[in-house]
């Protein structure tokens, strides 16, 4: 594609993606009502709350950093909706491509994480700075269990002969990790999948906001638009990491289709896939994950979760070597 092209393309799934995001963080909302045997808000209630929040004044903190307090839901924002130009969709790919876009889309969704953290530091507010440690510390403990996987399935895919780079998405959707697996690398394809979905909860800010209310609280109006907008991006751009990873698939091509038919049966099942996802990992885990304290919690992902992310890396070592 031209660069013009590419622009075009650019702008229209980033706009797609965020109406997704918004529509997935509706259903979850309804989804948690009926959890708790409550009526809930209806699927169009993010809607409501983007619309109201964006009339209302953004409160300044008379010792803020000012550039810094307003621009970090800004950045985290732009940098999480910047993931889903490196992700391919169904069987479209994505519109910037690289060697390393699985690294890539994790470095943003840390810078993602780490410009709210920074945002609300910037208010000068003794509570922002407690908030600030307590994700610090839960960013921290999800690195290292988050860094097993990514070189565990790079690896995997280095050692079985994948066509791509290693760290490339791509690489995963052309031909499943799994199928060239076997009993004892499926076994550890199990292990980091389930590792991978326990972190998406924690990595999205779901956890931190069950818990102790997250960078959020300190924001309000735009800059609180902003940085909830960014916490269902980044939502959003897990999961769908984690599909292009694991279970990439096309029913276009199991429905023998072609072309254009085939582009749009694939681009919907990419995002019932991700829905999925969504709801087992955010819904169901997040709300299971949230009754922890944060110093458990810690200790559960930089213990616990990299404990079960080294045992699936032993388990593609030996199918590899077998």
């Amino acid at each position: 594609m031209s660069w013009g092209t590419k622009i075009v393309a650019s702008v229209a799934l980033m706009l797609l993606a965020a109406l997704i995001a918004l529509i997935f963080e509706g259903a979850d909302r309804v989804i948690q009502a009926r959890i708790q045997r409550r009526l809930g808000p209806p699927l169009s209630q993010p809607f409501y709350d983007l619309v109201k929040l964006f009339a209302k004044e953004s409160l300044l903190p008379s010792d803020a950093l000012p550039w810094l307090f307003s621009g970090g839901p800004v950045f985290a924002a732009a940098s999480a909706l910047t993931i889903f130009l490196y992700i391919p969709i169904g069987s479209l790919p994505p519109v910037l491509a690289g060697g390393g876009d699985f690294l890539l889309a994790l470095f943003l969704m840390f810078l993602s994480s780490f410009a709210l953290i920074l945002g609300a530091l910037a208010g000068a507010s003794p509570y922002g700075e407690i908030d600030a440690k307590k994700e610090l510390d839960l960013i921290a403990s999800c690195s290292v269990p988050l860094s097993v996987i990514a070189s565990s399935l790079a690896w995997f895919a280095y050692r079985q002969g994948l066509p791509g780079a290693p760290f490339s998405l791509e690489t995963f959707v052309a031909k499943p990790v799994w199928s060239v697996a076997g009993w004892s690398g499926i076994m550890g394809l199990i292990i980091l999948a389930a590792a991978f979905l326990s972190l998406i909860p924690a990595l999205a800010d779901r956890v931190q906001r069950n818990i102790f209310g997250g960078s959020s609280r300190h924001f309000s109006g735009r800059t609180l638009l902003l940085s909830r907008l960014a916490r269902n991006f980044r939502t959003l751009a897990f999961c769908s990491v984690f599909v292009s990873l694991f279970f990439p698939g096309s029913m276009g091509r199991f429905l023998d289709l072609r072309e254009l038919a085939l582009f749009s049966v694939d681009f919907l099942f990419f995002w019932v896939k991700v829905f999925l996802v969504q709801t087992v990992a955010v819904t169901w885990g997040g709300a299971f994950l949230g009754r922890f304290k944060n110093s458990r919690l810690s200790s559960f992902y930089g213990v616990a979760v990299t404990g079960v992310a080294l045992a699936g890396l032993l388990l593609l070592f030996l199918d590899a070597r077998l």
